[in-house]
């Protein structure tokens, strides 16, 4: 594999940040543990255990759920008491009651683009929309069954603010118009690509649905354009998963991270192949039953490369280049836009040429450069040559997400 970026550019980035005091945010992810009745935080990137912010001395019964809001402070949903307390992640403070229903089966959270809050209730298998700001239950955004939904559990929007809620009973995901709360259909048809029981529901930094298969122990991918199945990401019971449960884009390099409830563990995978990396958390913590979980707040980005597949002839030589356009969306909590930079760009082919000839032209690595040229052709061994493009979105507090996309030269065979 061929890679192409500029370690210097990058390095000299991390100086200057530091000499003009731009410091890198706490690195922490905050975890449920269902059965101990607690919510764990450990360390980001070294997965220490740093302590307990909540637990029954403030009321916290049956956690099922948390997320950050766009205020930057963390909620988490009390699901056996009907309440979503608010916490202060700058002190970890406990802050009070942000909203209190008085429904004692809330499980998923999810913030929407807009900045409202949605959560998802068991009892009746619905979604409820709450102000993101005040917590007053504005009301009933999906009402009971709709669509045929049923055994609610994840939630996630897309960036145009589409609503998307994995129906476990029917094992297929549904689709809501987020505004209005209309049905739109099955995204994810009834078992596709072998998803069994489906949990947790995540857009990936590839703009494409993930989702928690929890009969199988395994992870599906979906086209976020269509539903259409792409593959299982992380094979069953890799590196130990068993019934997993939510699903995070996150940590230093933007990996998957997933609760592994069956074996009280939070295991992390690489977020471009599935592979397994390593566990993170398990019960040596007092972890157990993992369900919703998060991390620190970084900007969320999606990345799309036009075209993303190309067909050629076997027989071209590869003179030919094409022009790629990225695509690129990146939201931050803090409403300000983050610095994007193409971070790198590699390929699968082996064969160097000995270097003389350049597969990339006019990429400007270090900068938001959206535009360059990539050779057409395939590699040595007519196998097909698939170029990976890395973007890295940087915060005003020093908080980083990696996203990446590909482009594939083939036969379209």
């Amino acid at each position: 594999m061929k890679l192409y970026k500029s370690t210097a550019k990058l390095a000299l980035a991390a100086v200057l940040m530091t000499a003009f005091g731009v410091n890198v945010a706490q690195a922490d992810m905050v975890v449920c543990s269902l059965s101990s009745n607690q919510v764990l935080r450990y360390d980001e990137k070294s997965g220490a255990f740093l302590g307990v912010v909540a637990d029954a001395s403030i009321g916290l019964n049956g956690p099922f759920g948390l997320g950050y809001g766009p205020d930057g402070n963390l909620y988490v949903i009390s699901g056996l008491t009907g309440k979503i307390l608010k916490f202060d992640p700058k002190t970890w403070q406990y802050v009070g009651v942000f909203s209190d229903t008085g429904i004692t089966t809330l499980r998923g959270m999810a913030f929407a683009p807009n900045g409202d809050l949605y959560v998802t209730v068991g009892g009746t298998d619905s979604v409820l929309h709450f102000n993101g700001k005040t917590g007053e239950l504005i009301g009933t955004l999906v009402p009971s069954h709709s669509g045929g939904l049923s055994n609610v559990f994840g939630l996630a929007f897309d960036q145009q603010g589409t609503l998307y809620v994995a129906s476990n009973a029917t094992n297929n995901v549904l689709r809501y118009d987020g505004k209005t709360g209309a049905f739109l259909g099955e995204f994810v048809t009834p078992g596709l690509g072998g998803l069994q029981g489906p949990v947790g529901v995540n857009f990936g930094p590839d703009a494409n649905l993930y989702v928690a298969s929890s009969l199988n122990s395994a992870v599906m991918r979906y086209s976020g354009k269509t539903g259409a199945y792409i593959d299982t990401f992380v094979a069953p019971g890799s590196g130990g998963l068993s019934n997993p449960r939510q699903l995070v884009f996150g940590g230093d390099d933007s990996d998957l991270y997933v609760g592994s409830a069956n074996s009280n563990q939070m295991l992390h995978y690489d977020r471009v192949t599935g592979a397994f990396i390593n566990s993170v958390a398990d019960s040596s913590t007092g972890l157990l039953n993992p369900r919703g979980f998060g991390f620190t707040p970084a900007p969320i980005m999606f990345v799309h490369a036009s075209p993303a597949a190309v067909t050629i002839s076997p027989r071209e030589l590869g003179h030919k280049f094409i022009n790629v356009d990225m695509s690129i969306a990146v939201t931050d909590v803090s409403g300000k836009k983050p610095k994007i930079e193409l971070l790198s760009i590699t390929e699968n082919e082996t064969n160097t040429w000995g270097g003389r000839r350049p597969d990339i032209i006019g990429a400007q690595f270090g900068k938001d450069d959206r535009k360059f040229k990539l050779r057409a052709e395939l590699n040595s061994d007519y196998s097909p040559r698939v170029y990976t493009i890395a973007y890295k979105a940087t915060n005003a507090s020093g908080r980083s997400t990696i996203a990446s996309t590909t482009v594939t030269v083939s036969t379209g065979n």
